[in-house]
């Protein structure tokens, strides 16, 4: 499978969702935030499923529900933020990590157990 499995934004207020279930009669993408809503997700090659959603933004939380009953988060999700059984949660890949203060100072071990310590650039 070559396809990206996750949730993407499209741009204009819309995501791409995919998820692989090949054991699946049916998937749905359920929206549960800021909104509601339940998708039918289409079945295409090898047991892949996709839908397009509108109002799709940073933040906005979601699920599968396989065969009209089972509720689980996305296998590819990028974020948890209530846990592994709660909802994923879409993220802005074009996000720039630079600007934040939390990688602003890393130490990396190297495999002989002895700190580098590394700063990031000052704007």
């Amino acid at each position: 499978m070559t396809e990206t499995v996750g949730a993407r934004l499209l741009g204009a207020g819309r995501g791409l969702f995919a998820v692989w279930a090949p054991f699946a009669r049916s998937v749905e993408l359920r929206l549960v935030r800021p909104f509601e809503k339940l998708i039918p997700m289409a079945l295409s090659q090898g047991g892949l499923f996709r839908a397009t959603a509108d109002n799709v933004a940073p933040g906005t939380r979601y699920f599968y529900r396989l065969d009209g009953k089972i509720d689980r988060p996305d296998p590819a999700s990028r974020h948890q933020p209530e846990g592994v059984r709660g909802p994923s949660e879409v993220v802005d890949e074009a996000f720039a990590m630079g600007g934040c203060d939390a990688v602003r100072n890393v130490i990396v071990y190297k495999r002989s157990g002895s700190p580098v310590p590394m700063t990031a650039p000052r704007d």
